[in-house]
């Protein structure tokens, strides 16, 4: 009984999180964001990606720290450095790692192009 009250818990925390995620990237669907690249090749990414093609948005870009994730696929896309952003031209950055976010904004904020930052 433990092991299952256990387990509906988990899934419950999990459905709590993936709702919040879609009523975010509904919201930024609402102001006009369609064209997004993820920042963080993680949990985070593989949920939102599937969540952000529902409301209609185009992934157009994976980015990530990690050198060692570069040239990884996932679905139809392959993780990129964080250089490649200004290259596609996204509406939004939109962050799917929780790990050394500030340092990530302040770094997209220094960027030379204006690039509107989201985070879920």
């Amino acid at each position: 009984r433990l092991s299952l009250a256990h387990f509906c818990s988990v899934v419950g925390t999990f459905r709590d999180v993936q709702q919040r995620i879609r009523e975010r990237l509904a919201r930024f669907w609402e102001q006009g964001v369609r064209r997004v690249v993820f920042y963080g090749a993680g949990e985070v990414m593989d949920v939102s990606y599937t969540l952000a093609r529902g409301v209609g948005m185009e992934i157009v870009g994976l980015v990530d720290d990690d050198p060692e994730k570069h040239g990884e696929r996932r679905g139809d896309l392959v993780i990129g450095a964080p250089g490649t952003i200004n290259e596609i031209q996204p509406d939004a950055v939109v962050m799917t790692t929780f790990r050394h976010a500030e340092e990530i904004q302040a770094r997209i904020a220094k960027s030379p192009a204006p690039i509107r930052f989201l985070e879920l």
